[in-house]
């Protein structure tokens, strides 16, 4: 407290020494008593709008953003917990264990009307080429393949051909 005592006094010298604040006094002290009072209101009433502009309006802007967002957050919560048991039916389906990732592909692939070319083995993965297939019909076979079984695709160039929505495909599936 001591020092912001001193800081205000050095403060206060300061802007003291400067000629305006000199001029502004000198005004100040020979003007007449109902002008100085109407100055000192005048100043207490631009203090008070500063303080409201610059200080209150704005925690209360910021009071109310976080209420709001606030209350939205509860909201999703309250949604998310409704529809919890949807969630878990919505999983993939569990695959047998003999189910390999080239005859889940397989079938997908069968389902959805895309052809494969040719496939590799890679890692824990299976690398795929679709050739001359209609793109529309190669997102609807990963979205079924991520839907049904949990496979999803980590690496995925389409080039497209000479018709219209054909694509050439190189997709290597994980899962």
């Amino acid at each position: 407290m001591r020092t912001f005592n001193t800081l205000l006094e050095r403060l206060r010298d300061e802007v003291a020494s400067t000629l305006l604040a000199q001029r502004v006094w000198a005004r100040y002290e020979t003007a007449a008593p109902r002008e100085q009072l109407a100055v000192k209101i005048l100043g207490g009433f631009l203090l008070a709008m500063i303080l409201i502009f610059m200080v209150l309006l704005p925690l209360h802007r910021y009071n109310s953003n976080a209420i709001a967002d606030y209350r939205g957050q509860q909201e999703t919560l309250a949604w998310m917990q409704s529809n919890r048991g949807a969630i878990g039916q919505a999983a993939a389906k569990p695959r047998a264990p003999s189910d390999s990732l080239l005859s889940l592909a397989t079938k997908a692939a069968r389902a959805a009307g895309v052809g494969i070319k040719r496939y590799e083995p890679s890692g824990d993965g299976l690398n795929v080429w679709l050739e001359q297939v209609p793109f529309n019909q190669v997102v609807q076979w990963l979205e079924a393949l991520q839907r049904d079984y949990g496979i999803v695709p980590s690496d995925l160039t389409a080039s497209k051909r000479d018709a219209a929505g054909m694509v050439d495909v190189r997709v290597t599936l994980q899962g």
